[in-house]
C-alpha cells in the first residue's frame, strides 16, 4: 500500500491554500563550472570581466545557465527582441532597483533636503543607468556610502508601499523576477562594483532579504566578495529544514522559501532597425509595459514621476539642455549648488522652465519629450499612431516641479498643489515661451498692455509667464483650487487655467497676479489688493487673505464680464465658443506634430479614419451655423441703431472673432 504525504494547508476565508514545501538548499556551485560561466559570459555575451566574475557566482546552479549563455533566450518588446537567460539564483545576491520607478513619486531628492539636514540620511541618487557593453549597464554614485542609503531608502519605501499577494513567507518568490547586470562606479574614486540590479520584481526580492536578514550593504559588498557569506547563509537555512516540524517557527520557513529565486538575467537588446533604441532604454520599456500596459498600474504619480524622468534623459541626449540644467530640472540639485549655478533666480523659475520643456512645440524639444512616451506607450497590435498631446505631458512638468516638497509625509497637500499646478498650467499653450528676467512690475505693464491690444481671450506671452508665476505661488498658499461640484448651481466648474484667464482679463487681476507672485517669494500668503492695488484690510486689521472662494466666488466670478464692453447673451455665447475653438485648434496643433510633424491619418485603421472625418465634418457645420447666426445677429443689431439715431452702434466688428476659427482648404471658416 503505498501513502501520499500532502503539504500542510493555510485556511484563509473559503480559500484553502498550499503552503510552499521547504527543501534543502544546494551548496556552493563546482568552481570550475564557475569559470566556465564567467569565461563563456566574456566570450559570447560581451561583458566586462568585473560583470562576468559577478555574474558567474549569482546561480544556484550555473551548469543550467552555461548552455544558454550562447544561445540565450529571446523576449519581444516594442521595437526589438530582448535576450535572456533563466535559472534559479541566490536571493541574497540580488540587488533591487535603488531607484525603483514603483516608488518614484517618494524618491529622495537633494533639492528637497534642507542645508540643516541630517547629514546621516543626506545621499545624492545615483545617475540614470547607461549602455556599457552589450549585456551590461552602468550608472555612477557619489559613493558607496550614499548607494548604500539609497538602497536601504528604497528596500524601506518599497516595503511600506507594496506588500505581495499571497504571502512571501508562505510562497516563497513566486514570479520570476529580471533584471540586469550593472557596474557602480564612484565618483569619490572608489572602485567599481559590479551586481545584477533587478528592474522588475524590486518588492518580491526586497521581502526576500527582509526574511534573510540582509541589508544593502550585505547584498551590494559582503555577499559578492566571497563564499564564506553564502556558505554560512546556506548552512543556518539547510539547519532549519532538517529540524523537527514542531520546533520551527514561520519565520525560519520563510527564510528557506524566498533563499533562492527564479530569476530572469537580460544579457542584450536586437533593435528591429539600426542601433536604437538602446539596451538601457529596452530595458526601462520592458519595466513600464509590465505595469502601464496591464491593469495593474502604476499609481499615476509614479507613472509620471518615471516618464518624466526618461524624458529629461531624452533632452539631455539631445541637447536640448545641459548635463547641470538635467540635474536642477530633475531635481537632483541642491538649491545653494543651483543658486551658484545661476539656475533658479526666483523659486518659481524652475517650474516655468519645465512648463515650456514639456509644452512648447519648437520641433527638437517636442521630439526629445515625446519620444520616450510614444516609445513606452505604443502596442504592437494597434496600427494608429500613439498621439502624446500637452495635456498629457503636462502632469510630468508638474510632478518633477512637486519633488522639491516631498520630504517627509505630506502627500496628500502635495497630490492637492500637484493637480492645481496640473490644471492652471494648461494656460501655456502652444504659445507658451521660456521664463524671462522681466520684473513683476514689468510683467504686469507688458500684461496691461497685451490686454488692450487682444481682440479675444488669448492672454499674450507676458500674461502668461505672470499668470505661471502666480500659479506656482498661489498652489502652494492655497490661493488656487480645483474646481468644485458639491454647491449646487453655485458651483464654480472652471478649470484652474479659465479662472486665471480671467484674471488676465482685468487691469485689477493682473495687479492681484503680480501680487501674489511678490506675497510668494517673501515667503508669505497672498493678499487681496483693490483695483488701485491698495492692499484690502480685513475687520481685524490685517490685510485679507486670498483665497480660493474670495478669486472665484467675490472678485472674478463665473460669467463675469472681463473685457467685453457688453452684457449681449449672444456676445457671451460667442466667447465661450470661441474659447472653445482654440482648445481645438490647439489639440490639432498636437495632432499634427504626431510622428515627427508628420500627423495625418496616414497609419489610423480605415474606422478611426472615418470616424474622424465624421467628427470634422460635424465640426465644420456647427461653425457655419456659428458664423451665419453670428451675421444674422449683427444685422439685427445694426438695424436696431439705424432706428434709434441718439445711440451708436458698437464699432467692434465680428471680423476679429471670425478670424479666430481657423480657415480650412475649402475656405469654410
Amino acid at each position: 500500500m503505498t501513502s501520499t504525504i500532502t503539504p500542510p494547508t493555510d485556511v484563509v476565508g473559503e480559500e484553502t491554500q498550499m503552503l510552499r514545501p521547504v527543501r534543502t538548499l544546494p551548496d556552493v556551485a563546482d568552481p570550475d563550472v564557475v569559470r566556465a560561466v564567467r569565461r563563456d559570459a566574456q566570450k559570447h555575451l560581451g561583458m566586462s570581466e568585473l560583470g562576468a566574475k559577478a555574474m558567474s557566482t549569482m546561480w544556484a546552479n550555473p551548469g543550467e545557465v552555461l548552455p544558454q549563455i550562447s544561445s540565450p533566450h529571446r523576449m519581444r518588446i516594442t521595437g526589438g527582441d530582448l535576450l535572456y537567460i533563466q535559472a534559479p539564483a541566490w536571493t541574497a545576491r540580488l540587488v533591487p532597483d535603488p531607484a525603483n520607478p514603483r516608488i518614484a513619486s517618494s524618491y529622495a531628492y537633494q533639492l528637497a533636503f534642507r542645508e540643516d539636514a541630517d547629514q546621516a540620511i543626506r545621499f545624492e541618487r545615483i545617475t540614470p543607468a547607461q549602455p556599457m557593453t552589450p549585456a551590461e549597464l552602468q550608472t555612477s554614485a557619489a559613493s558607496q556610502k550614499d548607494l548604500v542609503k539609497q538602497l536601504n531608502d528604497s528596500i524601506a519605501k518599497t516595503c511600506k508601499a507594496n506588500e505581495p499577494y499571497p504571502p512571501i513567507a508562505e510562497q516563497g518568490i513566486m514570479d520570476a523576477p529580471f533584471g540586469v547586470m550593472t557596474q557602480f562606479n564612484f565618483s569619490d574614486g572608489g572602485n567599481p562594483i559590479a551586481v545584477p540590479v533587478v528592474r522588475e520584481g524590486s518588492t518580491r526580492v526586497s521581502y526576500g532579504l527582509e526574511y534573510l536578514g540582509l541589508t544593502a550593504e550585505d547584498v551590494l559588498f559582503r555577499m559578492p566578495a566571497s563564499t564564506r557569506p553564502l556558505r554560512s547563509l546556506i548552512s543556518d537555512v539547510n539547519g532549519v529544514v532538517q529540524s523537527p516540524a514542531e520546533t520551527v517557527r514561520l519565520e525560519d520557513l520563510a527564510k528557506a522559501r524566498v533563499a533562492t529565486v527564479q530569476f530572469i538575467l537580460i544579457v542584450g537588446f536586437h533593435p528591429d532597425q539600426g542601433d536604437t533604441p538602446d539596451l538601457a532604454a529596452a530595458v526601462k520599456a520592458k519595466v513600464a509595459q509590465e505595469h502601464i500596459n496591464t491593469k495593474n498600474n502604476w499609481k499615476p504619480s509614479d507613472r509620471d514621476a518615471t516618464m518624466a524622468d526618461d524624458c529629461l534623459a531624452s533632452a539631455l541626449n539631445a541637447g536640448v539642455v545641459s548635463a547641470d540644467e538635467h540635474r536642477w530640472l530633475s531635481g537632483d540639485m541642491s538649491r545653494d549648488t543651483a543658486a551658484k549655478l545661476g539656475f533658479g533666480t526666483y523659486t518659481e523659475d524652475r517650474f516655468l522652465e519645465l512648463v515650456y520643456l514639456f509644452a512648447t512645440p519648437e520641433p527638437k524639444v517636442h521630439r526629445a519629450i515625446r519620444q520616450p512616451i510614444a516609445f513606452v506607450l505604443a502596442r504592437d497590435n494597434v496600427r494608429s499612431g500613439v498621439q502624446v498631446r500637452r495635456t498629457s505631458k503636462l502632469p510630468l512638468a508638474v510632478e518633477l516641479t512637486v519633488r522639491e516638497l516631498r520630504f517627509g509625509d505630506s502627500g496628500a497637500a502635495i497630490d492637492r498643489i500637484a493637480k492645481v499646478l496640473a490644471g492652471g498650467a494648461n494656460i501655456a499653450g502652444k504659445h507658451v515661451a521660456r521664463p524671462t528676467s522681466r520684473t513683476v512690475e514689468q510683467l504686469e505693464e507688458q500684461a496691461q498692455a497685451e490686454l488692450d491690444e487682444r481682440k479675444d481671450t488669448t492672454p499674450g506671452p507676458a500674461g502668461i509667464e505672470l499668470a505661471l508665476r502666480a500659479l506656482y505661488h498661489g498652489a502652494y498658499h492655497g490661493a488656487f483650487h480645483i474646481p468644485r461640484n458639491d454647491l449646487g448651481a453655485r458651483s464654480d466648474r472652471r478649470p484652474v487655467h479659465h479662472v486665471l484667464q480671467d484674471m488676465l482679463g482685468t487691469p485689477s487681476g493682473i495687479l492681484q497676479l503680480g501680487r501674489i507672485v511678490e506675497n510668494g517669494r517673501a515667503g508669505t500668503p497672498p493678499v487681496t489688493i483693490d483695483e488701485h492695488g491698495i492692499t484690502v484690510l480685513a475687520a481685524d486689521g490685517n490685510p485679507a487673505p486670498l483665497t480660493n472662494e474670495v478669486i472665484r466666488y467675490q472678485l472674478y466670478p463665473r460669467g463675469a464680464a472681463t473685457n467685453e464692453k457688453t452684457s449681449d447673451p449672444v456676445a457671451a455665447a460667442r466667447k465661450v465658443m470661441l474659447e472653445h475653438m482654440r482648445d481645438t485648434c490647439n489639440a490639432f496643433s498636437d495632432f499634427k506634430m504626431a510622428d515627427g510633424g508628420r500627423g495625418g491619418a496616414e497609419g489610423l485603421s480605415a474606422d478611426v479614419a472615418e470616424q474622424l472625418i465624421r467628427q470634422l465634418t460635424s465640426m465644420k457645420e456647427d461653425a457655419d451655423t456659428w458664423f451665419r447666426n453670428g451675421l444674422k445677429h449683427a444685422a439685427m443689431a445694426e438695424l436696431a441703431a439705424m432706428s434709434k439715431p441718439e445711440h451708436h452702434a458698437d464699432e467692434e466688428s465680428d471680423e476679429a472673432d471670425v478670424a479666430a476659427f481657423p480657415e480650412t482648404q475649402d475656405g469654410a471658416s
